[in-house]
């Protein structure tokens, strides 16, 4: 744990209670002597406390000092998944995260599995433990869009991760790009007319990955996007 986050974590005098102080005094059994680092995840600064008093059930911190010290993505990628099983969301939000994704997009394609709905409460809460987890300062975002045309009216800029098009390391690209990814079912006849003008990206070897799978293949890979 590289370490905690609490929303008001700058404050002078921070209490600590609930889950929070479960985890930190009594699942991690951290002792009261020892410095809690902190972050809001608002701003890129690591703050220091002390506890000065504590009970079974809260405690109370002390500033001691704080640092700017930005931990964010070199190469920090808008991931837009066509909706998935939420189980498999969950599995891969957090290596996402921790990978460098700047933004996930879900929206609803004619193939997709529409009958899922992201709890975005329990997503936020998986993709800031995992920054405590990683130590990114910042954490991936998340949003919603009804449908492909609502995505491509909104970032036309966005590259198409499907069959047959250029092998992702033959692209070489100066801005952060925008990569969408289609249901396992395919993108319908509509959605291929819609989308007919973007460019297109694949793998070298044409292999068909699951969706949750390809998102993953893909930020692992952003740093191509640099070059």
């Amino acid at each position: 744990m590289k370490f905690f986050f609490h929303k008001d974590a700058r404050e002078h005098l921070l209490l600590v209670e609930g889950e929070l102080y479960l985890h930190i005094f009594k699942s991690r059994r951290t002792s009261a002597s020892t410095f809690i680092t902190m972050r809001n995840m608002q701003d890129d600064r690591l703050y220091s406390y002390k506890c000065i008093q504590i009970d079974k059930k809260k405690a109370l911190l002390e500033l001691v000092d704080s640092i700017n010290l930005p931990q964010v993505p070199l190469y920090p990628l808008h991931i837009i998944l066509a909706l998935i099983d939420t189980k498999y969301f969950e599995k891969i939000l957090p290596m996402l995260n921790e990978l460098g994704t700047k933004k996930i997009t879900l929206f609803k394609s004619q193939y997709s599995q529409n009958n899922f709905k992201v709890d975005m409460q329990r997503s936020y809460k998986i993709a800031i433990n995992s920054s405590q987890q990683c130590g990114r300062s910042d954490y991936v975002q998340i949003e919603e869009m009804n449908d492909l045309q609502e995505v491509l009216k909104a970032y036309p800029q966005s590259l198409f991760f499907d069959f047959g098009g250029i092998p992702l390391h033959n692209v070489k690209l100066n801005m952060i790009p925008s990569v969408i990814i289609g249901p396992e079912g395919g993108f319908s006849k509509n959605e291929k007319e819609l989308s007919q003008h973007f460019m297109r990206v694949s793998t070298a070897e044409s292999i068909v990955l699951k969706s949750e799978t390809a998102a993953v293949y893909i930020q692992a890979n952003a740093w191509q996007f640099y070059c």
